[in-house]
């Protein structure tokens, strides 16, 4: 009669620890499950931001090319001399000579 109730209480804590082993792993899934959930409500959130931002700054860099255009169409050649720029008097050139793939010694 001994060995079956050492037998019974042995098998009881084993039914304890298996029970606390799942009610700690439901409890861990269940963290993470939140976490998870929560990290992707936040970057969608910053997907949203960041987008507006990208629409913000297309919106300026259009506004600046149209600029860029209306003055590139007012600049003559009459209005650059009349700010200080001149024509250049002696036009150099610089041409490419080929250059030797061995290595010499110089003496």
């Amino acid at each position: 009669m001994e060995k079956i109730i050492q037998n019974v209480i042995a098998t009881g804590s084993r039914e304890k620890k298996a029970f606390y082993i799942a009610i700690i792993a439901l409890l861990t899934m269940s963290f993470f499950y939140a976490y998870f959930v929560n990290q992707t409500v936040v970057n969608i959130v910053e997907r949203q931001s960041v987008q507006t931002k990208i629409t913000d700054l297309s919106s300026y860099l259009s506004e600046l090319e149209f600029e860029y255009m209306k003055h590139k169409s007012t600049l003559t050649l009459e209005h650059t001399k009349s700010i200080g720029f001149v024509d250049a008097d002696e036009t150099i050139f610089i041409s490419r000579r080929p250059t030797d793939t061995r290595l010499t010694l110089v003496e």
